[in-house]
């Protein structure tokens, strides 16, 4: 519906597995640790937003 697709990285690959690693730090800086959640399902309820 969103058009995401999954791409696998190649092993022991520095140059997309850093872009990988850089996403996920992006991730739990911007939007996970972002807003203080009172728990793991609390997070989760909040994805759709």
């Amino acid at each position: 519906m969103l058009g995401i697709q999954h791409i696998r990285t190649s092993p022991y690959t520095p140059k997309t597995n850093c872009k990988a690693e850089r996403f996920i730090q992006t991730l739990l800086r911007e939007w996970a640790y972002a807003i203080p959640f009172s728990s793991s399902e609390a997070r989760a309820a909040d994805l759709p937003r």
